[in-house]
């Protein structure tokens, strides 16, 4: 049986090595998102791969979308990014109840605002956000009338 200040080592070790990778890859992350990547409808490019290539990338994309959420929960307790790792985490994999999740996540303002404040610092156009009641026919915050309310 290992002893315990072994296991301690490498959870600090492991810990470390999460917030360093959360701090330089999450950032590097959001801003490589396109400004529509949460309201797009169209397929993607992906989406035209060969059958082959294409199952090959979802399981690569899956997998990092695996590892993103497992280190989002974990960076829940420990420090790290862990809200938008699994944010990311979500958006990556492809499992039945992904997108409803996602999407409440990113109906919490402070969320979002963790996300475009990194892409305003990187001068990026903010993310479209799709609105979760919109009474106006407005898909996204963007095509809300000036000065209109915020739903609520």
């Amino acid at each position: 049986m290992p002893e315990i200040p072994t296991i301690l080592h490498w959870l600090l070790v492991c810990s470390v090595v999460m917030f360093v990778a959360s701090l330089i890859l999450l950032p590097y992350i959001v801003i490589r998102l396109p400004v529509d990547y949460f309201t797009r409808t169209a397929p993607t490019q992906f989406a035209r791969q060969h059958p082959l290539v294409r199952l090959l990338l979802l399981g690569i994309k899956n997998l990092l979308g695996a590892i993103l959420l497992g280190g989002g929960f974990i960076m829940l307790f420990t420090p790290g990014q862990g809200i938008l790792a699994i944010l990311i985490g979500l958006a990556l994999i492809d499992l039945p109840g992904a997108h409803r999740l996602k999407m409440s996540l990113l109906a919490r303002p402070r969320v979002i605002a963790a996300l475009n404040k990194v892409r305003h610092l990187a001068h990026r156009e903010p993310l479209l956000v799709p609105l979760p009641h919109a009474s106006s026919g407005a898909k996204t915050d963007r095509d809300k009338p000036p000065g209109s309310a915020p739903d609520s």
